[in-house]
Formats: structure tokens, C-alpha cells, sequence
């Protein structure tokens, strides 16, 4: 009986471990398909910043990539911390 409720528990931290993993995997898919519409497919169309300048912010380094992911990271930070409170 002691065996089974140990298995049970170890079973239950890797469907834990699974669903996390799993899930991690889609949280990054999500971010690399949000770059993409950040970079690309949203800017194909936009008047304000059009993919043409998007691409001459980046070849001048007027904007650096360390920049848009420190901007993205604090608003992510934002939003944790901000969910916690």
C-alpha cells in the first residue's frame, strides 16, 4: 500500500513535470510567432511603421534587438509582478 501511494505521487510530479514541459514548449512557439507578427506580417501593411523602415531601424542599430527584448521583458516582468500583488 506504501509502494502505491509513493508511485502515485511520483506519477502525479511527472504529469507535473509533463504538463509544464509541454506547456513551455507552446509559451515559446507563441513568442516566436509574436516576433514574427511584431517584425514582419504586422508591419507588411502599417502606415506608421512600415517593414521597410523596420528593417532600416535595424541595419542602422538605431533600434537593437537587446532593446526590444528589454522593452518586451519589462512589460512581462509588469505583468507577473503585477499578477502576484
Amino acid at each position: 500500500m506504501h509502494q502505491d501511494y509513493e508511485q502515485a505521487e511520483e506519477d502525479e510530479k511527472q504529469s507535473e513535470a509533463d504538463l509544464l514541459s509541454d506547456a513551455k514548449s507552446l509559451l515559446l512557439t507563441s513568442a516566436s510567432d509574436s516576433a514574427l507578427c511584431l517584425f514582419y506580417y504586422d508591419r507588411k501593411n502599417d502606415e506608421d511603421l512600415p517593414l521597410d523602415l523596420l528593417e532600416r531601424l535595424m541595419k542602422s542599430q538605431t533600434v537593437t534587438l537587446d532593446e526590444v527584448a528589454a522593452a518586451f521583458r519589462e512589460k512581462a516582468k509588469e505583468f507577473f509582478e503585477q499578477e502576484t500583488e
